[in-house]
């Protein structure tokens, strides 16, 4: 599997975020994908995200798993951020909604003494959440500041 293919080679997914990336103003947003082992595949594409009102641009990694080429789902890795069972036609709507301010990243206490974030983005009635640990000392991307509280 690879990006130069015919795009009915590609999975729905990859379809999906390129065109997100390209109606972000991604000129050249071309995912590397290979298939993995038994039919399933990984793709990915690293490049720089054009700035919105305020915000500047930021250079960020998207990856992208699926089980099988025509799965309904995939695995979404946005920089170190990891979405579990997003729904192939969604992949392109969570990525713009991400990029445009319709997410939000919150810090939540998970025990006494411990605290995660959550990147939350709502694409229809669906909500997609990834969690990571907080660690005070670390500076948010440059995409992710318009969406940090807390």
């Amino acid at each position: 599997m690879t990006d130069s293919g015919p795009s009915e080679t590609r999975p729905v997914a990859v379809l999906r975020a390129v065109s997100a990336l390209r109606s972000l103003g991604v000129p050249h947003a071309e995912f590397e994908g290979r298939e993995v082992e038994a039919g399933s595949w990984f793709a990915d594409w690293t490049g720089e995200i054009p700035g919105t009102e305020g915000s500047p641009g930021s250079e960020v990694y998207v990856g992208l798993m699926g089980g099988a080429p025509d799965a309904p789902s995939a695995r979404l890795l946005l920089d170190d951020w990891e979405f579990e069972d997003v729904t192939a036609e969604d992949v392109g709507e969570l990525l713009r909604g991400v990029f445009t301010g319709a997410a939000a990243i919150t810090r939540r206490r998970t025990f006494p003494f411990t605290a995660t974030r959550v990147l939350e983005c709502a694409v229809g009635p669906r909500r997609y959440s990834a969690a990571k640990p907080y660690d005070a000392d670390e500076r948010p991307q440059p995409w992710e500041q318009p969406l940090t509280s807390g």
